[in-house]
């Protein structure tokens, strides 16, 4: 084929065209693969408590039958007097009758992370005697932002951090208990009055540790690392598989359950 002049300019307009579509498409099938701590995010947003966030890769859950389970081997099922908990999360379902973030059940030794009827709450159980030494309602969570919600226990006081602000605390007389037989330990879904809920919305990273990491007001980061107090570390970065990998040295591995999707929001 011969190009002329007249020929050459329409085709070079077309080229152009084409590649900006391509260029502004993203795939629907995401498959980032780790090879470093990153948050594989591009766009920096700051939400409603003014905190910059970026698009985070993570699971979105359904409310309906998704749910990630947790080894019941946490802490070796012992009590623990000091720890943090932490993890990122997104809904715009503010009408939750539970919303189960995080649940550690077993009778009287419960730790649970729930988004209730539009406000955040944590509350834990002591079996001996049995007792609540703690439960925090913190408000809502902004409307489809990402909010970093950190809990932590240590010197007998819990508190609730959201977007590292102060949301709430409590003096805590007892420690908290990982004696899960009979019982379970998940993401995105628990146990209340003996019925099975389910959490609507997206979870990406979820730390515990067996320090208290935040002792005051402090700027979250987007991504947790690992370190010898780390107990639990998923990044959510383990797109192709059914198992959630556990970033510490514990080999604590999620299993997926439903047909959560990978989002990348």
């Amino acid at each position: 084929m011969f190009f002329t002049k007249k020929s050459i300019l329409p085709l070079c307009l077309f080229l152009s065209a084409a590649l900006c579509l391509l260029s502004s498409c993203e795939p629907n099938d995401v498959t980032l693969e780790e090879t470093s701590p990153t948050t594989y995010l591009e766009k920096p947003s700051v939400n409603p408590s003014g905190v910059i966030s970026t698009r985070q890769l993570g699971l979105k859950f359904d409310g309906v039958d998704d749910y990630i389970e947790i080894p019941k081997t946490l802490f070796s099922g012992q009590p623990t007097a000091e720890l943090t908990i932490e993890c990122w999360v997104k809904t715009n379902d503010h009408n939750q009758e539970v919303g189960p973030i995080f649940n550690k059940y077993a009778y009287w030794s419960e730790a649970k992370i729930e988004y209730r009827r539009g406000s955040l709450n944590f509350f834990y159980a002591w079996p001996q005697p049995p007792n609540y030494p703690a439960s925090l309602l913190t408000g809502q969570l902004p409307d489809g932002s990402w909010t970093h919600i950190a809990v932590t226990l240590k010197n007998n006081l819990c508190k609730v951090y959201r977007d590292g602000k102060l949301a709430g605390s409590t003096s805590a007389a007892y420690p908290i208990s990982w004696q899960t037989a009979p019982g379970e330990c998940t993401l995105a879904a628990g146990e209340w009055g003996r019925t099975i809920y389910y959490f609507k919305g997206i979870i990406s990273k979820f730390r515990v540790s067996r320090i208290s990491r935040y002792n005051a007001d402090f700027t979250p980061k987007n991504d947790f690392v690992t370190d010898t107090n780390t107990e639990l570390l998923y990044r959510f970065t383990d797109t192709r598989s059914q198992t959630i990998k556990d970033h510490s040295r514990n080999a604590n591995h999620g299993i997926i359950h439903g047909n959560p999707t990978w989002v990348q929001e």
